[in-house]
């Protein structure tokens, strides 16, 4: 019957109308030899009727994590014939099922993902919002998975114009809808989100290509000194040169890998460590001080501005307090290089050891 189900997909539906085919998968589904073949029956038929059932062994006591995989495979497989409410229950028991453990997050959102849009569309956009709870490479499979039809890049579109895409994530946003297969998302995506350039106007490679070429590190030390060019040391050291306004880059290639070096050179609002959060300091009479809190005591706080000055600020003149979300490090530091010479940036900072 399983090789059958694999061969007539869709024209099993006949031979379950009158109900013999479901009591016999009943049966065998309750039966631990025979559960695994009927899971697979039901997989290759896109039996829907049986969809939370199949979750629902996978939240037993005792249910392996292997056990989990392969329910919340059929389910990927199932899901797209299930009914509106067969959909909703389903996406409660995937949502739970990925939630106990997390080593099959993807295999969750995978399944979440093929069950209609607007019943799909809450958890992966909570995965993706949630930066302190997933990692960004979980929430990136989320977007990317979130991101697979048309309706759903339209919503992101809207996101993107409302400023609620979370600031990690842009550049892979603007990649997918750039590259979209569907021609009116990438006209309104190329008026909405500029790619970034280089200094001849050219749009740069994507990440995911600019990772794949092989810089020279000396002419990368030189475009890091430049001030014309990449600007690198006005405000970080390396070498015992530059200035300390920035994270220290001396080490920066233990700590970041090649794409998350191009990434926080082309998007440094994404990933700020917590003691270079920028703060805005509005003050009664002398107008707004932005920069890192160096110190704070109980009558004055220290914020050191862009330019590496330490402004000593009065509390009493504060009038208002608030985190800016952007790095000072200014997005558009690409524009100033070629292609080649970003290449060569990278290839520099990743000998920093």
């Amino acid at each position: 019957m399983y090789l059958l189900a694999r061969d007539q997909g869709q024209a099993w539906d006949e031979l379950f109308k009158d109900g013999m085919i479901d009591r016999r998968l009943q049966k065998a589904l309750g039966d631990a030899q025979t559960a695994p073949l009927a899971k697979a029956f039901i997989r290759e038929t896109r039996r829907a009727a049986f969809l939370e059932q199949i979750l629902a062994q996978a939240e037993v006591e005792g249910a392996t994590t292997a056990d989990r995989k392969q329910a919340l495979a059929a389910a990927r497989d199932v899901a797209p014939r299930a009914t509106k409410d067969q959909a909703r229950k389903a996406a409660k028991r995937i949502a739970a099922i990925a939630e106990a453990d997390p080593s099959i997050l993807r295999d969750g959102m995978s399944a979440m993902a093929s069950l209609p849009f607007n019943v799909a569309q809450p958890y992966l956009d909570g995965v993706m919002s949630e930066a302190k709870k997933y990692d960004v490479s979980q929430r990136r499979d989320a977007l990317h998975l979130l991101g697979r039809t048309e309706q759903a890049q339209r919503k992101l579109l809207e996101r993107v114009e409302n400023r609620e895409i979370p600031q990690d994530l842009m550049l892979d946003v603007a990649e997918m809808l750039h590259r979209s297969r569907w021609e009116r998302i990438r006209k309104v995506a190329a008026e909405t989100i500029p790619r970034p350039s280089d200094s001849q106007g050219k749009t740069l490679p994507p990440i995911g290509e600019l990772v794949k070429l092989d810089g020279d590190p000396a002419r990368g030390r030189i475009i890091f000194m430049d001030d014309q060019r990449a600007q690198c040391n006005r405000c970080h050291i390396v070498e015992g040169l530059g200035r300390n306004v920035g994270p220290d880059l001396s080490k920066i290639g233990e700590k970041l890998s090649r794409q998350a070096l191009y990434e926080a050179i082309l998007n440094p609002s994404a990933a700020i460590a917590h003691e270079y959060e920028v703060y805005v300091l509005e003050t009664e009479w002398d107008g707004d001080y932005v920069g890192f809190i160096q110190r704070e005591s109980d009558t004055h706080v220290d914020i050191i501005d862009a330019a590496g000055e330490v402004n000593h600020v009065a509390k009493p003149d504060i009038v208002t307090r608030r985190r800016n979300p952007l790095s000072l490090m200014p997005a558009g530091l690409a524009a100033a290089m070629t292609a080649e010479e970003l290449t060569d940036l990278v290839a520099y900072l990743e000998t920093l050891k």
